[in-house]
């Protein structure tokens, strides 16, 4: 299984914070959790992926440099942020329209398709939408131009647990296919024991984990042969501990 997205000492340095020769990778068909602290270096790693802030290091996205062919990989790529980056006085069918124009592969079809199944109002403003509302025009737009890589940085903060399992069974959809792959980054650590293969456990601007929920909990989170820890029981004992 071929490496979609391959991350070698990449650093980023701010006054107060700072990433440290970041390295992981992500595997084709496979969904990546991104976990840590706020704080930790969780949304500066999906900038520097995005090429949204300059870093020291060599980021590969389909076995492209992330800089030098930043505009043929970001249309292989869908983003689903943390906040809606369209203007607010827009609707659904005026992004549309914008969207038709930046990527290559969109397909008004599908997009259409999506606006029905998540029920999104295509003439209403979007700063008329809740929360759950805005993500799901974020992730409809993400999934209409034959994107091959789903980012998402905490997309489910905030919303209610049935517009979580939406989201979460649209990513189980994405990847089925085995081509497509997701980074998911989220400080809800119930929603990747349901759908992640990988964790990327970040703290202090480090990784201190790689590798499978099963390796997670049996390295850190196993009390005896029949129970393990959560997830979220397990960062809280590293941290507890001293382990990152």
């Amino acid at each position: 299984m071929e490496n979609v997205v391959e991350v070698k000492f990449i650093s980023k340095e701010y006054k107060e914070f700072s990433l440290k020769n970041i390295t992981f990778h992500i595997r084709q068909g496979n969904i990546v959790g991104l976990i840590g602290q706020n704080g930790n270096g969780k949304t500066t790693i999906i900038r520097c992926l995005l090429n949204l802030v300059p870093f020291k290091g060599k980021i590969n996205i389909f076995g492209m440099d992330s800089v030098k062919y930043e505009s043929q990989i970001k249309e292989r790529i869908g983003f689903v942020f943390s906040e809606c980056p369209f203007d607010e006085n827009l609707n659904a069918c005026n992004i549309g329209i914008i969207m038709r124009s930046i990527y290559k592969k969109w397909s008004e079809e599908k997009y259409s398709e999506y606006l029905q199944k998540f029920a999104i109002p295509k003439k209403q403003k979007i700063k008329e939408y809740s929360r759950g509302m805005q993500v799901k025009l974020m992730l409809a737009v993400a999934l209409s131009h034959e994107a091959e890589l789903l980012i998402l940085d905490e997309p489910t903060s905030g919303l209610d647990p049935i517009f979580r399992r939406e989201i979460l069974d649209e990513l189980k959809k994405f990847v089925s296919n085995k081509r497509n792959s997701v980074l998911f980054s989220t400080h809800i650590t119930s929603d990747l024991e349901q759908i992640a293969d990988d964790i990327i456990f970040v703290s202090k601007g480090n990784i201190i984990f790689q590798g499978s929920i099963e390796k997670l909990q049996e390295q850190y989170g196993r009390n005896d042969e029949k129970s393990v820890d959560s997830i979220d029981d397990i960062m809280n004992k590293m941290l507890d501990r001293g382990l990152t």
